[in-house]
């Protein structure tokens, strides 16, 4: 048994604002939490801070062990959503929402 975490439907949280989604049969899973427009809170700053590093090092661990599963994490308001799945339509994981680059 490895020790990464590991993710099902029954381990999420069940709130409305995050969300996980994997798209078949890819092995990037996309990790979603939804805010209100321009919640730069201190307490979002925090979370996406440590969400990063969070999935960042869970990446580094998966890819040290072969395994193709790649995290992706985003946090979103409203105005982002048509750009959000614009870019996830076309693969593009590497795109920021404007709420994130408040946040960074």
């Amino acid at each position: 048994m490895t020790d990464i975490p590991v993710y099902s439907y029954e381990n999420l949280r069940k709130e409305a604002d995050e969300f996980f989604r994997k798209y078949h049969p890819s092995s990037d899973i996309l990790v979603v939490e939804v805010k209100a427009e321009g919640d730069d809170s201190n307490r979002n700053r925090a979370k996406y801070r440590d969400g990063l590093k969070h999935f960042e090092t869970l990446n580094d661990r998966l890819a040290d062990l072969g395994e193709p599963w790649r995290y992706h994490f985003y946090f979103l308001s409203p105005d982002d959503y048509t750009s959000f799945f614009t870019n996830m339509r076309d693969k593009k994981y590497e795109w920021t929402s404007g709420l994130m680059q408040q946040l960074a």
